[in-house]
């Protein structure tokens, strides 16, 4: 049977925060003695010194320093299982924890977060909203540190403890400052010439097939698409832009647009656990369900208007409203795989 007690990490924890074994005592609501206590019973149990007596006061050893340190990851653990425990006795959240896409209509989600809160489906819950990270949603649903992700930018994972679903897409388009080399050096048939670097989000680095490496010199990554715009703006390299971004630029003459025979998209996916619990967190995944919960989430990706100058072949498949449609790429556009500058 293990030697080792919570309140003995306890005692440990409140000795290195208060500074002292009195104050720990204070803060525990203890006598100085039964701190003393304590700490010695532990040393004399598992055959170690944790604390160092030779000095003015008493500093951690080594091994006393592993003993808190891992200790402290110990007792999370177990407040967390004390959490989950009074959840699934009263049914209620205590957190609820969301991971929100760059896509998602702040103004939209608030509203659909204060009608959650008036329906009152839990008043005790605390709400925690965070930016989305594509590439590690999944594993964060499933290890228990993320409740719900709206609008992330990867495919959904087939797993039978997940419910995901893909709601909808972003189209974009390939774009380049009129400055470039790639877009001065076109020929009169509109045909680029040469490389450039590419200028990616985390959300397109996580999406296969998005990297033309035949196109490309270099990569740049980027946290957003503005930072990503102002990128491509700045004439430092070619990049895909969500097509309701890249309108009004294309539209002033501050982008031109690199024809390619296959517009690459971002699928837009929502996931929550199979089994979830408490009314706060059914109620969400409920009205998730829900069609126009979902336009007005991703209402500026799918009722963006799309101009002439935007006219692109639709990226096949693509259920995306506002998706660019018109003209095709010419067969030999569609044999070499190349791109072409369509002047603003």
């Amino acid at each position: 049977m293990p030697r080792l007690t919570l309140d003995c990490l306890v005692v440990l924890d409140a000795i290195d925060r208060a500074g002292s074994f009195a104050s720990a005592a204070e803060e525990l609501n203890r006598v100085p003695s039964a701190i003393s206590y304590s700490v010695q019973k532990l040393e004399h149990d598992l055959g170690i010194t944790i604390f160092d007596r030779g000095g003015h006061r008493a500093t951690l050893t080594a091994a006393g320093l592993r003993l808190l340190e891992d200790g402290r990851a110990l007792l999370d653990a177990a407040r967390d299982l004390e959490r989950a425990a009074r959840r699934v006795a009263s049914g209620h959240e205590w957190v609820l924890r969301l991971a929100i896409g760059s896509f998602v209509h702040r103004s939209a989600l608030y509203a659909l977060l204060r009608e959650l809160f008036e329906a009152g489906a839990d008043a005790q819950a605390r709400v925690h909203v965070e930016t989305a990270v594509d590439g590690k949603c999944w594993d964060a649903l499933l290890a228990g540190g993320l409740d719900v992700v709206v609008g992330v930018c990867c495919e959904p994972r087939d797993d039978r403890r997940l419910t995901a679903r893909r709601v909808g897409s972003v189209a974009q388009v390939l774009v380049a400052s009129p400055r470039h080399p790639v877009a001065r050096g076109a020929s009169g048939a509109g045909r680029a010439s040469g490389r450039a670097r590419l200028i990616l989000t985390r959300e397109q680095a996580c999406s296969d097939g998005l990297i033309p490496r035949h196109l490309m010199t270099g990569l740049l990554a980027v946290d957003d698409h503005e930072a990503q715009r102002i990128a491509i703006l700045e004439g430092l390299g070619i990049g895909y832009l969500p097509c309701h971004l890249a309108a009004a630029d294309v539209n002033a003459g501050h982008l031109a647009v690199m024809e390619m025979t296959r517009m690459p998209i971002l699928p837009l996916t929502v996931a929550w656990l199979a089994d979830a619990e408490g009314p706060a967190l059914r109620w969400l995944v409920a009205r998730l369900d829900e069609p126009a919960t979902i336009a007005g989430l991703f209402r500026d990706v799918m009722d963006a208007p799309i101009s002439a100058a935007m006219e692109m072949p639709p990226p096949e498949g693509c259920a995306t409203h506002g998706a660019p449609r018109g003209r095709r790429a010419s067969p030999a556009h569609a044999a070499n795989d190349g791109l072409s500058v369509t002047p603003p």
